[in-house]
């Protein structure tokens, strides 16, 4: 559970999310497909921290 709330944060966190897709951003202005692989620290079951390990940009 703490895995899909880390996920969730991530996507719908505009200060973690921008900086992102901003550095994966196109010359076009569009966004590729990618993937992720985040790192998260838990809590009692809740992620607390989370960080990007790994990314592909799909073409």
């Amino acid at each position: 559970m703490a895995g899909t709330e880390s996920a969730w944060d991530f996507v719908t966190d505009d200060f973690l999310l921008l900086p992102f897709l901003n550095r994966i951003r196109r010359p076009d202005g569009s966004i590729p497909h990618f993937q992720l692989v985040l790192d998260s620290t838990n809590l009692t079951g809740s992620a607390v921290k989370r960080s990007i390990l790994a990314w592909q940009v799909m073409d």
